[in-house]
């Protein structure tokens, strides 16, 4: 680009810097509202599309598109219409007196204003909503979902462990009797296991005397060491037996009172819970304050970019009044050519799909394998259904050249084909008028 002068060159670069400025704020300030239409595109295609991924994905960049193009690209569009400065004055005519009058740029731009403020506005709004969760996520995860998880558990164990404990007691006393019935077995095969260790003579007496504490076989002193030996085992393993049927008889009591914690345990009054809902609501107002510290600056971050990109539109149209407008702004054709290529898409869909239904259906109509028919007119009968019949062969429409059925073809077709209508009107192709005058 030729420039007449320094003057010049900087005033193009300072308007290019101008317009790609506003264009990265307006694309800054896009995001919340994407953010915004993202998060609906995922509600929706989570719903019509529970089991398809790709086509929920489909669906929220869809709704991306649609919200740009809706609010963020007509913004764009509006802005630089604003920031437009006319190459000539506008003069308004008078239909009824002819009076001319000179138009003011501020009045001819006033509407670009209001529309381009208002959207402005709308994605401010989108913006501010969205940091909402965008803050709440950047946070980070919240520590009461995990706490609320340890209550569950705790909740449950709690459960399970009394259910337990309940079945133990009721089983308890069936139990004790039981092991009563085992102990007094093993005493009784302890006494016999002592009474078995000593000759026939001493198992004679033990049966002798076995019912009477005060017989001598229990109380004698002058007796053999190895008599009053036997007659010692004989007591131990008596007393041993005793202890395991006492041990036994205790068992329904000595469980009860190991129970007794679980039986009153409290998850209100668990000290250690305590310490940890503690802990975790002072972890949530951290992460709480986090986001409200996060959710400012995007704020912020949001407004700013949205005022910056308007004080921004006017200082470019005062750059152009004063310098000419030499960059050319065109949001329009890249969506014009997108939009293009999805029509051509679609008219060739189209086209493959007539080409498949309809020209079959229209070779066979017009080789005679298929018949067209219509209802009557009189079609109120007796009847419960209406007279159908073929259609009267005088009202087909054919080429007045071969005389083919052209009813297929549009209501004001004459000919079959461009060679009928040559040949009906005695067309010669690169005969003109001059030759066919000499001829």
């Amino acid at each position: 680009m030729n420039f007449q002068s320094k003057t010049q060159e900087s005033a193009y670069y300072q308007e290019w810097a101008y317009v790609q400025g506003r264009t990265f704020l307006l694309f800054l300030l896009a995001l919340g509202s994407l953010l915004v239409t993202f998060r609906i595109g995922a509600y929706l295609g989570s719903l019509l599309f529970p089991d398809s991924p790709k086509l929920v994905f489909a669906v929220k960049s869809g709704f991306v598109f649609l919200g740009y193009l809706g609010i963020d690209w007509v913004l764009a569009t509006a802005l630089s219409s604003a920031s437009h400065i006319s190459d000539s004055d506008i003069v308004i005519i008078d239909e009824d007196t002819g009076k001319e009058t000179q138009a003011c740029p501020t009045s001819r731009k006033r509407s670009v204003w209001i529309f381009a403020i208002t959207a402005l506005l709308s994605t401010i709004g989108l913006s501010l909503v969205s940091n909402l969760f965008v803050s709440t996520e950047m946070a980070g995860q919240s520590h009461l979902l995990t706490y609320n998880g340890q209550i569950e558990q705790a909740m449950s164990n709690d459960s399970l462990f009394k259910s337990k404990a309940f079945k133990l007691l009721e089983k308890a006393g069936d139990e004790e009797r039981q092991r009563i019935d085992e102990a007094r077995m093993e005493k009784t095969k302890l006494v016999q296991e002592a009474v078995a260790s000593g000759s026939k003579s001493w198992q004679q007496d033990y049966e002798m005397h076995k019912n009477n504490p005060k017989a001598w076989f229990w109380v004698c002193t002058s007796c053999p060491r190895s008599y009053r030996q036997y007659r010692q085992r004989i007591k131990d393993a008596m007393n041993k037996g005793d202890a395991i049927i006492a041990q036994a008889q205790g068992y329904q009591t000595k469980l009860q009172a190991s129970l007794t914690p679980t039986l009153s345990y409290q998850l209100a009054t668990d000290t250690m819970l305590a310490q940890v809902r503690n802990n975790v609501l002072s972890l949530e107002s951290e992460r709480s304050r986090r986001a409200s510290l996060i959710n400012l600056i995007l704020l912020t971050l949001t407004i700013g970019a949205g005022l910056l990109s308007l004080i921004l539109t006017y200082v470019l149209r005062e750059h152009r009044k004063e310098n000419g407008q030499q960059v050319a702004e065109n949001h329009v054709r890249p969506i014009m050519m997108l939009l293009d290529m999805v029509h051509g898409l679609v008219t060739t869909l189209t086209d493959i799909l007539f080409t498949l239904f309809a020209q079959p259906f229209h070779w066979l109509k017009e080789n005679g394998y298929l018949k067209t028919y219509q209802i009557t007119e009189n079609r109120f009968t007796v009847a419960s259904y209406g007279s159908v019949g073929g259609k009267d062969p005088s009202e087909k429409r054919i080429c007045r050249s071969c005389k083919k059925d052209i009813s297929h073809k549009r209501s004001d077709a004459k000919f079959c084909s461009d060679k009928c209508r040559m040949d009906y009107h005695n067309y010669v192709p690169g005969r003109n008028g001059s030759n066919g005058s000499h001829g």
